[in-house]
């Protein structure tokens, strides 16, 4: 059992290191984006705790019904069991109190005394945040992955609206010279209709985070101008 707490006190302290080194870690190099990394490490943090948590609880009850056990066990032992009826009338049983009842009464007032409920609440506490920010880690990702198809939508989109834009263009300059040409109102609306498409990518809510009108490359906002 000596080897045992010893142990135990040993990988307190090798934890208390570990704790005391990481509130001097310096974050302000680290990715403000979550990775799937990232993401992958938190969960196995919050395992981690979730399962230090149990074990903590489970060591600390246990030692009290261990110690609780143990003093039963031990008065249970020590009812005098006299011999004879005879020795029971001509003497008071004797009062036994050996050594290791004083141990097991000093450690289990000592377990009563322990602030074992600021532990348990410290650590609940803490696997609560984690549990929390692995949950904003999967939003994050979900509405990364949602704006990485917006944009390439939006990429799609305006690649076409060019290509026909340069053709429409290209047609325009070719009926100007023609002197029996009429212009068509039909066109210009055809072009409105065709940078309303673009635009609505941009600009929907719900996709990518509300919206992508301030993170659109300038290669595919330029568009907007030509009409």
């Amino acid at each position: 059992m000596v080897e045992t707490w010893d142990t135990m006190r040993a990988q307190h302290e090798a934890q208390s290191k570990i704790a005391n080194a990481l509130r001097s870690l310096d974050t302000s190099q680290c990715p403000k984006e979550t990775s799937e990394h990232h993401h992958d490490r938190t969960f196995q943090l919050l395992v981690v705790v979730q399962g230090w948590q149990s074990q903590f609880c489970n060591l600390i009850d246990n030692q009290k019904a261990y110690i609780k056990a143990l003093n039963n066990w031990l008065k249970l032992n020590l009812i005098p069991i006299e011999s004879s009826l005879k020795e029971k009338v001509s003497s008071p049983p004797r009062v036994q109190n050996p050594p290791i009842q004083q141990l097991l009464t000093a450690w289990h007032d000592f377990l009563d005394k322990l602030p074992d409920e600021v532990a348990r609440t410290a650590i609940n506490n803490f696997a609560s945040l984690i549990h929390t920010i692995l949950q904003n880690q999967e939003e994050e990702m979900k509405l990364k992955e949602r704006c990485e198809e917006t944009r390439k939508e939006l990429s799609q989109k305006t690649r076409k609206f060019e290509e026909w834009y340069r053709k429409y263009t290209q047609q325009s300059m070719a009926n100007e010279l023609d002197p029996d040409f009429t212009e068509d109102k039909s066109h210009s609306d055809a072009i409105t209709e065709r940078q309303f498409a673009v635009d609505a990518v941009i600009k929907a809510p719900g996709r990518g985070g509300g919206g992508l009108s301030e993170t659109v490359p300038s290669g595919e906002g330029e568009v907007f101008g030509k009409s």
